[in-house]
């Protein structure tokens, strides 16, 4: 045995720094597996318990997790003391406003929160009444504490009050348009989840389609894509009729979609348009579609065919109403904001930290409403 092997042999020291190297300098990304313990014993010619011992370091420091019965991988490539410090601004919606809590507001928060907590950034987080954002009143914190805010809140007003007064880089998640400004944001692109529902919708029989939008710009932006899927389907502009109740959208608020479903549902019935495929731009409108349907004795899958955009029910339990939907992904989300966050604070730039990552919305769900809307077509 040659002063090499035999150096690496009786250090355990040398193996777990070799390792942390590894995992550090090449920023080995969270979730890639390491070699089986017999590999790297074979590698570094020492026992199988001198590795354990190395590993289980590394796992004290937090850069790797052992699953039993998996094996070990990569938790973060970074050292606990290295790690950025975040601080998450949330909305709260705990305002009593149910059907704000009905449409999963927060679900994706929690999504977020766990995910950050598995990577061990251990965000300090704040959360924002509807009151506070909707009038950019900021949580009393010191900025200079933190690497990097992260803000799951993207009305405009918030974002612009909370980019001039914010000297460290912010990311926006959850919004669904890049804007133009210093702070970096991760958005959704929900032109692939209207061409699969406008496909599908196609292959179940349906050539003529009732959107049900609101005046509310997110709304107005989904409406577009909408007209752009058509476009690159050959659906002419004639079988794709759209309803908006501009009129209940006076004051507006977040249950005003709501309404404008329900002023939605009752133009379907009042002009008898039931054949066609109903398409929602927003769990709002669906809400009050179904709700006003409900009331006339309809049931989903038999008596009307809806698919609802930007719905969460898929991973959500406490909303199954069994709809089709395009359903945000949530999971590639968080991996977006997390990859950000590791791209923003190891490469901050010059002063302009702009950066934009946008994730497909292209997820369908399809419910047993749906499948039964097939079998009455075939």
């Amino acid at each position: 045995m040659d002063e090499y092997s035999k150096k690496v042999r009786i250090s355990g020291k040398y193996i777990v720094e070799t390792l942390r190297r590894q995992i550090i300098e090449h920023t080995m990304e969270p979730g890639v597996q390491l070699p089986p313990g017999r590999v790297l014993a074979q590698r570094f010619n020492v026992s199988h318990r001198t590795i354990d011992r190395a590993v289980s370091s590394l796992a004290r420091q937090g850069l790797v997790e052992r699953i039993p019965g998996k094996g070990t991988f990569v938790k973060h490539n970074r050292p606990t003391v290295l790690r950025p410090k975040v601080v998450v601004f949330c909305g709260s919606h705990l305002d009593g406003n149910a059907e704000l809590r009905k449409s999963a507001f927060s679900y994706f928060n929690d999504v977020l929160l766990k995910a950050l907590e598995k990577a061990d950034y251990r965000p300090n987080v704040f959360e924002v009444s509807n009151y506070d954002f909707d009038h950019c009143v900021f949580p009393q914190i010191d900025f200079r504490k933190y690497d990097i805010l992260i803000s799951t809140i993207h009305t405009t007003a918030w974002r612009n009050a909370l980019s001039r007064i914010c000297p460290i880089p912010v990311i926006f998640s959850n919004d669904e348009i890049a804007h133009p400004g210093r702070f970096n944001q991760v958005y959704y692109d929900y032109l692939p989840g209207f061409l699969k529902a406008l496909q599908s919708a196609r292959s179940a029989g349906f050539s003529k389609f009732m959107i049900c939008t609101s005046p509310a710009q997110t709304s107005l932006r989904r409406t577009k894509t909408l007209h752009l899927a058509a476009k690159e389907l050959n659906i002419p502009d004639d079988d794709m009729e759209i309803f908006s109740a501009d009129e209940v959208f006076e004051n507006a608020s977040h249950s005003s979609s709501i309404i404008c479903g329900k002023a939605g549902a009752e133009y379907i019935l009042k002009n008898h348009l039931l054949d066609r495929m109903i398409i929602a731009t927003s769990d709002f409108i669906a809400y009050g579609i179904v709700e006003e349907f409900s009331r006339a004795g309809l049931t989903a899958g038999q008596d009307y065919h809806l698919i609802s955009y930007d719905n969460t029910e898929a991973r959500n339990p406490q909303l199954q109403m069994g709809l089709t939907s395009i359903s945000h992904p949530l999971e590639n989300m968080v991996k977006a904001i997390l990859q950000m966050l590791e791209d923003v604070t190891r490469n901050p730039g010059n002063g302009d930290y702009y950066r934009a990552y946008q994730v497909p919305a292209q997820e369908l769900v399809f419910r047993e409403s749906f499948q039964q809307c097939n079998k009455n077509k075939s």
